[in-house]
């Protein structure tokens, strides 16, 4: 584990705030990801920067941070406001990779509220989409978004996996996708005005953070509820579904989370690469770390065709 600190909080708003990097000798981390958490510690109001195994740069801000502060800045969220990753049990009969892998359905393919009416995947819209969005609803998404089909291999707590109601070799239906372009027009709207400055009025963001993350929950429920569908079963609820890019009121100030997990004992999924395992996990990280764990989520190879093999563990 290598730590880097520098000055405190306590100290004026012109001196950087604490960074701690969290990596093994074995992390391959650019150090162009270091530089951008050294700017953002040195952001008026910046308490505390923790990066993750998994940093690495971003736009303006580093992916893989969870960064507090006693002020909102809304670049360090990002335009992805509300991605994270799901978990959904799944009952097939017969899980054939190779064969499950053509029933996949376009998920670049939005659902269409009058051409897709009937399509069972709009039960799961229940009421009033979020901030009325409804382009791109149903969609995966680009970069390392992706939906897998995975199975339970290793169980290393069997408790947790109880609690979870797992067993080795069940079926887990694997979302991770975000807000699509409502989280691009939110921020969009304060960085025409504001730049990459704090928001002037932090209760009207977060109302419309707040929307785009509800969306992004419902977009990952809605892209379960498509593939169960064209695999011939039915949807089931998420058993974990956790946010990494979003902002949350916490200890009198604001902690921003950019591609990081919430640490507070909740369980989350650390996704691997493809062809390497993910790993369902009930998160416990301390104040130096934000409260936060990586969340994964990264992918070397392309997201083109689907991915359907060897999947979490739990511990």
């Amino acid at each position: 584990m290598s730590q880097q600190h520098l000055p405190r909080e306590s100290l004026p708003p012109s001196t950087p705030a604490t960074v701690t990097v969290f990596a093994s000798a074995a992390s391959w981390i650019e150090s162009a990801a270091l530089t951008q958490c050294r700017q953002v510690a040195a952001l008026d109001g910046m308490r505390h920067v923790a990066a993750m195994p998994d940093l690495h740069p971003g736009k303006g801000a580093p992916i893989g941070a969870a960064m507090a502060s006693a002020v909102l800045y809304p670049f360090l969220v990002g335009s992805d406001i509300g991605c994270g990753i799901a978990v959904f049990p799944i009952r097939l009969k017969r899980a054939v990779p190779e064969r499950l892998a053509t029933r996949f359905p376009d998920l670049d393919q939005a659902l269409d509220p009058v051409r897709d009416a009937d399509d069972p995947a709009w039960a799961l819209v229940e009421g009033a989409v979020p901030a009325g969005h409804l382009d791109g609803l149903g969609t995966v998404g680009r970069g390392n978004h992706f939906v897998e089909l995975a199975r339970v291999d290793t169980i290393l707590d069997p408790g947790h996996a109880s609690r979870l109601g797992l067993t080795a070799g069940d079926l887990l239906l694997i979302v991770h996708s975000g807000s699509r372009g409502l989280g691009e027009r939110i921020l969009r709207a304060h960085t025409e005005v504001h730049g990459a400055g704090p928001a002037p009025d932090p209760a009207a963001y977060l109302a419309m953070h707040d929307d785009a993350v509800r969306w992004g929950s419902l977009n990952r429920r809605v892209l379960a509820a498509r593939v169960a569908y064209a695999l011939g079963t039915a949807p089931t609820d998420p058993i974990v579904d956790q946010c990494h890019n979003l902002v949350e009121v916490r200890d009198g100030g604001y902690l921003h989370r950019k591609g990081a997990a919430p640490g507070d004992g909740r369980d989350v999924l650390v996704a691997g690469t493809r062809g390497t395992a993910s790993y369902l996990v009930a998160a416990h990280a301390g104040p130096e770390a934000n409260h936060s764990v990586a969340h994964g989520a990264g992918r070397k190879m392309s997201r083109a065709t689907p991915c359907v093999g060897a999947g979490p563990s739990t511990r």
